[in-house]
């Protein structure tokens, strides 16, 4: 099967596009909770570290 590298790199660019535009209204929605939202999200990261 053919694998395209461009296409992959596109997919990962858009997921992660997706992903941050879903914390980014996440953050909008709930401003009260975004310093405990974006603790969780060094936390989450430094697991993947």
């Amino acid at each position: 099967m053919y694998f395209s590298p461009a296409r992959y790199i596109l997919n990962k660019f858009l997921y992660y596009i997706k992903f941050f535009y879903s914390l980014y209204s996440f953050q909008k929605i709930s401003n009260c909770l975004f310093p405990h939202v974006f603790l969780s999200i060094i936390q989450f990261s430094f697991n993947f570290i």
